[in-house]
């Protein structure tokens, strides 16, 4: 039997059920609602119940206040903060992960028909290993970022060099990883770059796409052949520090706060015993 998407769509309006003009704009109460509100997809064609859902981000994300979930979709939820700052401080740690699979969120959007919301983008964290020391800057950071998609923010400062065992940038990219290594063109150098992933979900390891299916991935059946893998569980993330990029920033700098604190009163120390 067509569901009812499917027979909506081959519907065709005649004059008299033309459209209806209406005022697009929201209430105070609906826009401060939203300002505190994401929406997100848990992609996985076996629907998942909400309070399951509920529980277990609430253990992940541990904002403030347990957030309030609304399933307006199969896998589709609105959902609300307590303030702005949990919706920041969630949105700022992406990807978040439901049972190992992507739990896509974005801004909440008032305008777009929830079947209309593109899910296609994720963000990931990338983490670009064995570059030379001086391609770990921000600006080579986003150069190469651009290659997956879109880059949303760099790990190291704009005007400084970001000397670690890696560069890590936060991207937006579609939902495969073909691109999971990048050459690079220095000089006249050409540098192969391996990249791993942050909180990396289920991963066809054939084609490099998300998997969204519980029995696997459909595309990796049409490949033939006896190519080795380009993907792996080597492309996930097995330490270093890891979470959001603004609280590490924060954490950077208080200690260099302190370190600076310590020092000065080192030097006051030393100057009461001369």
């Amino acid at each position: 039997m067509e569901d009812l998407e499917s027979i909506w769509k081959k519907l065709s309006l005649n004059e008299e059920n033309a459209g209806v003009n209406v005022h697009a704009g929201s209430s105070v109460k609906v826009k401060s609602k939203g300002d505190c509100s994401l929406i997100g997809k848990i992609c996985s064609n076996c629907t998942k119940g909400k309070e399951v859902v509920r529980a277990m981000m609430i253990k992940i994300w541990k904002v403030s206040r347990p957030p309030v979930f609304t399933q307006i979709r199969a896998n589709i939820f609105i959902i609300t903060f307590a303030n702005s700052r949990d919706k920041r401080r969630v949105l700022d740690g992406c990807p978040s992960l439901f049972d190992n699979l992507m739990f896509v969120l974005k801004s909440f959007d008032g305008l777009t028909q929830p079947t209309k919301i593109n899910f296609d983008l994720v963000s990931l964290q990338v983490h670009m290993h064995n570059l030379p020391l001086s391609c770990m800057t921000y600006d080579m950071g986003e150069q190469i970022g651009i290659f997956l998609k879109r880059v949303e923010e760099v790990d190291a400062p704009k005007d400084d060099v970001g000397w670690e065992s890696y560069l890590r940038v936060k991207v937006k990219v579609e939902v495969d990883l073909r691109k999971a290594r990048r050459t690079i063109e220095v000089g006249e150098k050409k540098l192969w770059v391996p990249f791993t992933y942050d909180k990396l979900p289920k991963l066809c390891f054939k084609c490099g796409c998300i998997v969204y299916r519980e029995e696997g991935c459909a595309l990796s059946h049409n490949l033939v052949g006896d190519k080795k893998n380009q993907f792996g569980p080597w492309l996930r993330v097995s330490g270093g520090p890891q979470g959001n990029f603004r609280e590490r920033m924060v954490f950077d700098e208080e200690e260099e706060r302190k370190e600076e604190q310590q020092h000065e009163q080192g030097v006051e120390t030393e100057g009461v015993r001369k």
